[in-house]
């Protein structure tokens, strides 16, 4: 799929779906989002999963008050490196999706240690490889993002 193509496609979905951008390294994936991110005057952020920590994800209690992020506060939040995510962060992630059904514009906010996530904030993966089942992830796992293919 084309870069354009991808664009008119993850406008379509909705904020609180998460969604893996799949393809081989240098294909685009970034590009793209970078071009949406502008296109739409979205901030972003971009998170390197290889070198992610829990820390990273969940903030650190320092003195008795919980720090969050920076990144948290930004429109899209972009994980890539889906494939070489610590199974600690990817816990961490997994209950931030679970928090609320994704469709369901009702249900309260996605919270990060009692943070709220912005209803319209998107949640995005970067993946770069093609088997997917090489990932060993839960099938609900794949079952609550929607998968676009780039080049």
């Amino acid at each position: 799929m084309n870069i354009e193509t991808a664009k008119k496609m993850l406008a379509l979905i909705p904020d609180q779906c998460p969604i893996i951008l799949n393809g081989s390294f240098g294909c685009g994936k970034h590009t793209m989002l970078v071009s949406f991110a502008e296109d739409n005057n979205l901030s972003m952020a971009n998170i390197d999963l290889s070198e992610t920590t829990i820390d990273d994800v969940i903030g650190v209690e320092t003195d008795r008050v919980l720090t969050t992020p920076v990144c948290w506060e930004k429109d899209i939040l972009y994980f890539d490196r889906l494939e070489d995510i610590n199974p600690d962060v990817h816990a961490a992630l997994w209950n931030i999706m679970l928090s609320t059904d994704p469709l369901d514009n009702s249900a309260g906010d996605r919270y990060i240690n009692g943070n709220p996530l912005r209803r319209n904030q998107r949640i995005i993966f970067g993946l770069n490889i093609n088997d997917l089942n090489s990932l060993n992830f839960d099938p609900v796992f794949w079952s609550l993002t929607h998968i676009i293919k780039i080049g």
